[in-house]
């Protein structure tokens, strides 16, 4: 099989077994989903090198400057003060995810740096999808398809996750709701946008992103009945597993739907203000 993600082709191996399977699919729809988003900003910045892929939106939030340790690294301590210099450079916080099972040398490197808290999003799958349940008789989904219904995506987000300086505007660009890979859906009460999801496939994966609902409007289903319609608008299109990465809100919604947690991203939060990582994730 091979990824959707234009410019990023792989194959599985077929000598892999299932598990591992999926969670390298898993992992991959993480990596290549953020690499689409950040590319949506004027200002993004986006660099490869020894198996890490470094996400800059040009913004100081490190919540959306993620780098990603995708497999071991060869040039370990060379490869991190790269990543250090480049925010230190441009002033700018990041994350750094390092996904469980990417090898002891680049996590012993790290542990032994200093260390700040960044919030767990671990990651967790849905295999196989099962039947959904019905959602609630006054909710109505429907996709993104124009700019209008974007905008309205856009302000729910914002206003769902309460982000900062229009991040959504920022990174949900025309080009990211039009790439075939993508698909975003808007839940209305009425003529009101009330929730928001996000489905971006890669091979036989169903990514979901931007699962939020306003605050006035949550308690009521609307998140799970969003993200069940997003996992089954992926499943339409042949994915067989769906995956995503849980907050501290969401998780016992997703743990609820059938997700499990696969990998436990070690997340550590870098300052431009020294070249140190700041405090171990918890």
């Amino acid at each position: 099989m091979f990824l959707l993600i234009e410019g990023s082709l792989r194959t599985v191996c077929s000598g892999v077994n299932m598990e591992k399977r999926r969670l390298f699919w898993a992992n991959t729809n993480y990596f290549e989903t953020w690499r689409l988003i950040i590319e949506g900003s004027d200002q993004s910045e986006i660099h490869e090198f020894d198996g890490i892929l470094l996400t800059d939106c040009g913004q100081p939030f490190a919540f959306m400057n993620l780098v990603f340790v995708q497999r071991p690294l060869e040039m370990a301590e060379a490869s991190l003060d790269r990543i250090l210099d480049h925010y230190k450079i441009r002033n700018l916080p990041a994350i750094i995810c390092i996904p469980s099972g990417v090898g002891d040398a680049t996590e012993a490197l790290v542990l032994n740096l200093k260390h700040k808290p960044a919030a767990p999003h671990p990651g967790m799958t849905l295999f196989p999808i099962p039947l959904s349940p019905g959602k609630p008789v006054d909710l109505e989904i429907r996709p993104v398809v124009n700019d209008e219904e974007l905008m309205l995506f856009q302000a729910t987000a914002e206003a769902g996750f309460n982000m900062p300086y229009s991040m959504p505007q920022r990174l949900l660009s025309p080009r990211f709701r039009d790439h075939p890979a993508v698909s975003m859906f808007v839940g209305y009460v009425g003529d009101d946008p009330v929730c928001t999801s996000c489905l971006v496939i890669t091979g036989p994966v169903a990514g979901i992103y931007w699962v939020s609902t306003l605050p006035e409007y949550r308690g009521r289903g609307y998140a799970t009945a969003i993200s069940w319609h997003a996992i089954k608008a992926g499943e339409m299109l042949g994915c067989d597993m769906a995956t995503l990465q849980a907050s501290a809100m969401g998780r016992p919604m997703y743990e609820k739907m059938g997700f499990k947690v696969t990998t436990d991203f070690q997340r550590y939060e870098i300052s431009p203000e020294d070249k140190t990582f700041i405090w171990r994730a918890r």
